[in-house]
């Protein structure tokens, strides 16, 4: 498995985090956005995708770009 931000490997050094808000798999290094999610009623660290989508608490968490590009090729 790797990042669906940066794409890099998860290892015993770079481990695998999961955005607490969409639940999506992350590098601690692209979770670097601080915002309040309401379901956990406290501040955590969330995905740039998440933090973007936070202006709008009606909408749906979409997957990550990558997530789409994975499955379209899978299709092919």
């Amino acid at each position: 498995m790797s990042c669906n931000t940066c794409s890099r490997s998860f290892s015993l050094f770079l481990p695998e985090k999961g955005c607490p808000s969409c639940g999506f798999s992350y590098c601690s290094k692209c979770l670097n956005k601080k915002v309040f999610v309401a379901k956990l009623n406290t501040e955590k660290k969330v995905c740039a995708k998440c933090s973007r989508n936070k202006s709008d608490e009606a909408n749906t968490i979409q997957p990550p770009d990558v997530f789409y590009s994975l499955c379209y090729h899978l299709l092919i």
